[in-house]
């Protein structure tokens, strides 16, 4: 009997983050995580990947440092998959010569605009989610959003934004 309660226990540990998931959305709770270290931030950058739209604001020349591969893998997949996205960008030397480096292989899909003021980490809106990333200092991690209003709400926010910053690259 023990053996079988044992295993009952798995069973319902595999079956929870689902349940979860499925009760969030019956509550109309967003779905929220917090991914910690490298391993959670490349899996947020892989789910962008397939993602039908992304909205950037973040210091890109950070994120190559760290996560080169990430990036150049995300700049591919906007190219191949053609994933329209818009960055808003520090006004830095760095930032600017990382944006043209993301454009030469990320192609006509991706346009930046110069912020007027600083950023810091990596932040996005991809279809119905929102990340915030840390990704400079110590302990890096993710927090990830899943829910359609606040995902509209934080484009919205994101195109006011972008309607006020200075143009850098254009489609």
């Amino acid at each position: 009997q023990e053996k079988r309660l044992q295993e009952n226990l798995k069973l319902l540990q595999i079956a929870l983050p689902e349940m979860e998931a499925v009760r969030a959305m019956v509550n109309g709770r967003p779905n929220v995580s917090l991914l910690e270290g490298e391993k959670g931030i490349k899996t947020v950058y892989e789910e962008m990947c397939n993602a039908k739209s992304i909205c950037f604001w973040s210091d890109l020349h950070q994120l190559e440092k760290q996560f080169g591969e990430s990036i150049n893998q995300i700049s591919r997949s906007i190219k191949q998959n053609q994933i329209s996205t818009r960055e808003i960008l520090p006004d830095t030397t760095e930032a600017r010569s990382s944006a043209i480096h993301f454009r030469r292989i990320a192609g006509k899909y991706y346009s930046a605009k110069i912020a007027r003021g600083p950023i810091f980490n990596d932040n996005a809106v991809y279809d119905d989610v929102v990340v915030l990333l840390r990704t400079i200092q110590y302990n890096l991690f993710v927090v990830r959003i899943e829910d359609q209003t606040i995902a509209t709400t934080m484009r919205t926010i994101f195109d006011m934004a972008w309607k006020s910053s200075d143009p850098f690259i254009t489609r």
